[in-house]
């Protein structure tokens, strides 16, 4: 019933990721993980390491590419939703059409990290320094939606390099009339933050930036996104595309 697909470099958190996945949906599911790193001892056979080696961007999109259910959950390898909360996601994707299902985003074990989703790249930030969008989007993290729906969006463009598609994906969605609902419940990432987002982010979000922030106004806009590349399906899991950092 339920595909969670995610990049991941980081062995050490798969057992842990499985059990809390187990514990938020009482659905059958699968995991389904790229990764170039060999699968842990023992793991279950509805964990499923896909091994690869190209850029994060593509790697993720990759793992959506081998997902086998309906209903499909992106994801990061160091977050956790709370118990029951995909089964809650499940039943907004299965009784609504053109939605994005999406949980409040925490950080840490109580951080309240929601102004991701009410500004996110439209709020208080270095090109705009005393402006808010007077538009944003509400902005899913880790959400579910149909496999359908991601695959007929043409998936995440390759100009991505390492983060930042998958909203770009969403955006896409939403200026095509999907609608986010957020539920009351949390999925959080833990506090010490990612070394991806650090090292290499800033060069994604500044595209993702270019693709939907009027460059005089500050505001969510659709007319600078123009058409969408996709990934060479053939050898998305050998041969680097697009663009990388």
């Amino acid at each position: 019933m339920i595909s969670v697909f995610a990049t991941s470099i980081r062995p050490w958190h798969w057992d842990q990721f499985y059990k809390d996945i187990q514990a938020a949906t009482s659905h059958s599911f699968e995991i389904v993980f790229t990764s170039p790193k060999p699968p842990n001892p023992g793991m279950p056979g509805n964990f499923r390491i896909i091994h690869t080696d190209v850029k994060p961007a593509q790697a993720h999109e990759a793992a959506f590419r081998h997902c086998r259910y309906p209903y499909v959950v992106q994801a990061v390898d160091d977050i956790k939703f709370d118990p029951g909360s995909l089964d809650r996601l499940l039943d907004i994707c299965v009784n609504q059409t053109k939605v994005i299902a999406s949980c409040k985003y925490g950080v840490g074990e109580t951080g309240d990290g929601t102004c991701a989703q009410t500004e996110g790249i439209f709020g208080l930030c270095g090109e705009w320094p005393h402006r808010r969008a007077a538009n944003p989007p509400l902005a899913p993290i880790c959400p579910m939606l149909r496999a359908f729906d991601w695959a007929m969006a043409n998936g995440t463009d390759p100009r991505f390099g390492a983060q930042c598609g998958d909203l770009d994906l969403y955006f896409r969605l939403i200026a095509g009339g999907w609608k986010v609902v957020l539920t009351d419940d949390w999925v959080r990432e833990k506090s010490e933050g990612s070394d991806l987002w650090r090292t290499k982010g800033q060069f994604d979000l500044r595209t993702l930036r270019s693709l939907w922030r009027d460059p005089e106004t500050g505001d969510w806009t659709t007319s600078l996104r123009k058409g969408s590349s996709m990934y060479d399906l053939s050898t998305i899991l050998t041969q680097n595309q697009g663009q990388v950092w």
